[in-house]
């Protein structure tokens, strides 16, 4: 037998030996693993450390938000309610019932868009900085 083959066959072994190790600590303590890390995660997500930027400035995002919406709610929502209205009733004709369910929930949406907003994420008035304007 050659220092390879030994090495090798030494190598497979303590391989081997660290699989077993490995799968009769993960049998018996993977709960109590498991719950010490997440209650380390827990406890350290909890601290002050945890903190990455305690002010953030979203106004831009608020006044990209108030656009969208303001053109949602004029002519382009309007023609977007009409189009999928439109289609729902086609794609019904030909049977395709699927289609014109996902049209008429994309009409409908259009319709209380702004409304949903307002109550899921609490969008508030249009700020000072933002030139909200419809589109004519």
């Amino acid at each position: 037998m050659s220092i390879v083959s030994r090495g090798y066959a030494k190598y497979n072994d303590l391989c081997s030996r660290a699989y077993v190790l490995r799968e009769s600590i993960s049998e018996k303590y993977s709960q109590p693993i498991l719950f010490v890390v997440g209650a380390g995660l827990l406890g350290l997500g909890l601290s002050n450390v945890s903190e990455a930027q305690p002010v953030l400035n979203d106004e831009r995002i608020r006044c990209a938000a108030h656009q969208l919406l303001a053109l949602t709610e004029g002519n382009m929502g309007a023609l977007l309610m009409v189009v999928a209205g439109l289609a729902t009733i086609i794609s019904a004709a030909f049977g395709a019932f699927r289609a014109a369910t996902s049209l008429l929930v994309v009409a409908c949406s259009a319709f209380i868009l702004r409304s949903l907003v307002h109550i899921f994420f609490n969008l508030g008035p249009v700020p000072q900085g933002c030139a909200v304007t419809s589109v004519p």
